[in-house]
């Protein structure tokens, strides 16, 4: 582990490591798992450890409770924090890519360790949609946007249906969070499960305690939600709630859609 990145605690570090409490020093062993090398030390160490003072433990208590009450990046927030740094992955562990001491104040991470860039978003939303359904619904669907199922998707807080959903399956995402930590990405398996009142709940749920939503954006939320009930009945009744989802599932999967088309297509013939 020379040179490997380590987490260790700032406060039992001047003891020898055979008498310091477990979990004192964490290798992380990629940058995406520093997040669990935090977590593991929050849990086994920070709770053992005599030398933190007892303020620091009451806080760190008080901001763990507080944490699972909120959606957010918490996650991704570290993998993030890590690469700012300039810290890239090796088949040694996790290491800097420039040492700290020769790295500017500005520094900038190299182009090979950069994120790849990512196409434009697939809008799910048009001006000629608007007027299907209430203010509140369309404010709402508006902080969403396309994303793809990953393996990442199978654990946390996201799709009920995580089991049998193939990698690369269409589904929403709040765009202001990307759906960090498990939370805020939505993967309907059917037009009928997009368009469910208890969807628009889950969203909306989830706008008021993102963390990175902004506050004039959740303001407006809650305004237009308290109000939604007096638009609700005349655009409901026409069925036109029904069409505006059908047009979002049509934006979703029309890709995917057309891939199937042409596969079925080429089956068929001779």
């Amino acid at each position: 582990h020379i040179r490997a990145i380590h987490i260790r605690c700032l406060h039992c570090r001047w003891r020898k490591p055979q008498i310091r409490a477990e979990r004192a020093v964490c290798y992380p062993s990629s940058i995406k798992n520093i997040y669990h090398s935090m977590e593991t030390w929050q849990r086994r160490h920070s709770i053992v450890c005599e030398d933190i003072p007892g303020w620091v433990k009451k806080r760190l208590t008080e901001l763990m409770k507080l944490s699972r009450s909120f959606a957010g990046g918490r996650r991704q927030y570290w993998t993030d924090a890590g690469m700012k740094l300039g810290l890239v992955d090796t088949k040694h562990g996790v290491r800097f890519s420039i040492p700290p001491s020769d790295r500017t104040t500005n520094y900038q991470r190299p182009l090979s360790c950069a994120s790849p860039q990512t196409p434009p978003k697939r809008a799910l939303l048009a001006e000629e949609d608007r007027h299907l359904v209430t203010k509140y619904l369309f404010l709402l669907m508006e902080q969403m946007q396309l994303c793809h199922f990953t393996e990442e998707d199978r654990t946390g807080g996201r799709s009920k249906v995580k089991d049998n959903t193939k990698v690369g399956f269409p589904g929403l995402e709040c765009k202001h969070c990307r759906g960090k930590a498990g939370f805020g990405r939505y993967f309907p398996n059917s037009l009928d499960n997009l368009a469910l009142a208890n969807s628009d709940r889950n969203i909306y749920n989830h706008m008021i305690k993102c963390r990175r939503c902004p506050q004039e954006v959740k303001s407006a939320l809650r305004r237009s939600h308290r109000g939604r009930c007096i638009e609700e009945g005349s655009k409901n009744r026409r069925g036109s709630r029904r069409k505006f989802f059908d047009r979002i599932w049509n934006r979703l999967h029309g890709e995917t859609l057309l891939c199937s088309l042409v596969k079925d297509d080429e089956n068929e013939r001779p």
